[in-house]
Parts: C-alpha cells; sequence; structure tokens
C-alpha cells in the first residue's frame, strides 16, 4: 500500500513545550479566520445580492446555479430557506448548509471549494521533532500555512519519485520519520487521530459570527460586515447581462442545445454563447441599459433584512413550499 502525505509540515525547531506548540498553530489560526470572515462576508454578500436582484429581474429568488455544485442540491436549500427568516438570515443558513455539504462531498472525492469553512491540525510528537498533518481545500490557507517562520513544508510519497533538490536517500530517512511520526508500530496503527492531537482552527460557520477579529471586541456586527462586501453596481449588471442574453439565447438555439446532452456538447454550446456576446455588441450595450434601469442600485441593511415571506410578496414570487424539507 503505498504512503502519501500530501499535506505534511513540521516546525522547524524543536519547541520547549506543548504550549509554544499551542501558540504557533494560534497565531495562524488568528491569520486564518479573519480570511474565513473576509470569505463567508463576501458570500454572504453575493449571494444575498443576487436573491434581491434575480427577484426584480427574473421574479425567482433562485441562485444562480453556475455559482455552485449541484442544481437539485440548491434547491432543496432554497425551499427550506422560504420563511419567517430575513433574507441575510436564509443566506446566512443556506451558507453554512452548503459548507456542510461541502465536508460530505469532500470525504466522497466531491469538490464543493467555495463554501469550505473547514480547517484542522493533527499535531505529532515525535522524538524531537513536531509533525504537523494540514487538513484544508484553500490554497490560500495552505500558502498562509507555510508562509509561518516556524512551520516547513515536510510532504511525503512513496508512489513515484522523490521532488528535485531531494536524493534518494534523503528522500527514504523522511519516509521513515513519517512512519515513526504516524506511529507504525504502536497501537496508533498509522492513523493519525491516534497518534498526535488536533486542533480546529474552523468546525463550522457558526465560529465566524461569535469568533471576534483578536483585539478588537468593537469589530462590525455581521450584517455591518456584511455590507462592506455587497457586489459592486458594474459587476450586478454584467451578471444580469449575461444571464438574460443566456436564457434568450437558449431559447433561441433551444433545438441544438437539447442535443447538447454531453458535457463536451455543452461546453461547445457555452463558448459559442460567449461568442454570440462578442459579436452582438450593440445587443448586449441594449440589455445593459435595460438592466439598470430596473436594478435598485443602493443595497441597504433595510434590503437585507426583509422578511423573506414580506420580499416573495413584495416580488411576485411563487414558491411552493415542501411540507418537511428533505434532508441533505
Amino acid at each position: 500500500m503505498s504512503t502519501k502525505i500530501y499535506n505534511g509540515r513540521k516546525l522547524k525547531n524543536k519547541p520547549k513545550n506543548l504550549k509554544e506548540v499551542r501558540d504557533i498553530i494560534f497565531k495562524f489560526k488568528e491569520q486564518a479566520m479573519e480570511y474565513y470572515r473576509n470569505k463567508f462576508y463576501r458570500l454572504l454578500a453575493r449571494d444575498a445580492v443576487e436573491i434581491i436582484d434575480n427577484a426584480a429581474i427574473f421574479h425567482t429568488a433562485d441562485y444562480d446555479f453556475p455559482h455552485h455544485y449541484d442544481d437539485k442540491i440548491m434547491e432543496k436549500l432554497g425551499q427550506q430557506q422560504f420563511s419567517s427568516s430575513t433574507i441575510w438570515g436564509a443566506v446566512e443558513n443556506s451558507i453554512g448548509k452548503r459548507a456542510e455539504i461541502f465536508r460530505k462531498q469532500l470525504e466522497r472525492g466531491g469538490n464543493f471549494f467555495e463554501y469550505e469553512f473547514y480547517c484542522h491540525v493533527i499535531v505529532l510528537p515525535c522524538d524531537d521533532e513536531v509533525f504537523l498533518l494540514l487538513y484544508t481545500q484553500e490554497r490560500e490557507i495552505q500558502d498562509m500555512f507555510d508562509a509561518m517562520e516556524e512551520v516547513e513544508e515536510y510532504p511525503y510519497w512513496d508512489n513515484t519519485d522523490q521532488p528535485d533538490g531531494m536524493t534518494w536517500e534523503e528522500w527514504e530517512v523522511r519516509g521513515a520519520e513519517w512512519d515513526k511520526a504516524l506511529g507504525d508500530d504502536t497501537p496508533g496503527n498509522g492513523v493519525p487521530s491516534q497518534n498526535g492531537f488536533g486542533i480546529d482552527v474552523l468546525a463550522e460557520t457558526l465560529y465566524i459570527k461569535v469568533f471576534k477579529p483578536y483585539g478588537n471586541q468593537d469589530a462590525p456586527g455581521p450584517v455591518e460586515e456584511t455590507m462592506k462586501h455587497i457586489p459592486e453596481w458594474d459587476k450586478r449588471v454584467s451578471r444580469l447581462t449575461r444571464a438574460t442574453l443566456y436564457k434568450e439565447w437558449v431559447e433561441e438555439n433551444k433545438e441544438e442545445m437539447d442535443k447538447a446532452d454531453t458535457y463536451s456538447l455543452y461546453m461547445k454550446m457555452v463558448k459559442r454563447f460567449d461568442q454570440f456576446l462578442v459579436d452582438e455588441v450593440e445587443r448586449v450595450e441594449k440589455k445593459k441599459a435595460e438592466i439598470s434601469q430596473i436594478l435598485n442600485k443602493d443595497i441597504t441593511q433595510d434590503d437585507l433584512l426583509i422578511k423573506v415571506d414580506d420580499f416573495v410578496k413584495n416580488n411576485g414570487i411563487t414558491i411552493e413550499k415542501e411540507e418537511e424539507a428533505e434532508h441533505v
């Protein structure tokens, strides 16, 4: 059986005690949580504004499915969100559920990266060394961890050749170090969680709201923070211009679209649509002007805090509520 430890790191220097190890991880956690906070509120602002804008143009409160992973899953979440909650609260709840789905998709080898809000570090003390395993799919978080002066990348695999710059002998020594750190000859039997201890950097989106930036207990509240990430006006107009023209273009090319029943054929049609946008500049600009006249340019806190039921009624949206939401 091959060994693949792509997420392996270790501390560059021997720590004085476990508190020093914890302090290093907590320093990383402070940086990571700031990244996750910005990401969370950016997604919340984007998704909430998409609902508001889509209602104005399409009279529907659906999200734009191309942003997400599975249309059917999103439909189920959409059914669950229409309640007495506010738009802000419904989207916050939906992002939490999508983060939960990401975890399940990851276990099955799927991808749901946009909604990843999970990071975990396992610490493996071994002799005078401390080995680390970083669990996250976020490239930015990986780079952040590797940029720490106390940490160095220390991966290992035995299914292909060693990386450039290392001799085979040096690579074998590293493999032996990982075998020992993972306890191949102990009751831990190579299982990380049974050979070390773990620290959750972030386990779920709930902690983003309750986790204030260090030393700043007067940081903006959740809704105020969301307002700082409202998408720019031009981007909102461009997104809806593309979406409305795509609907029209699909209808105009319905026969061919119906035949695009494989991914490769579908992508060919998408490329044709992209070329259509380049060729039909006048039509694109006309649609932009139409949308600019309809959309509410200034999104306020009141727009985010309107009750979903009131929002649905005000925008003439018909929602078929399920008797009991299916658990995803």
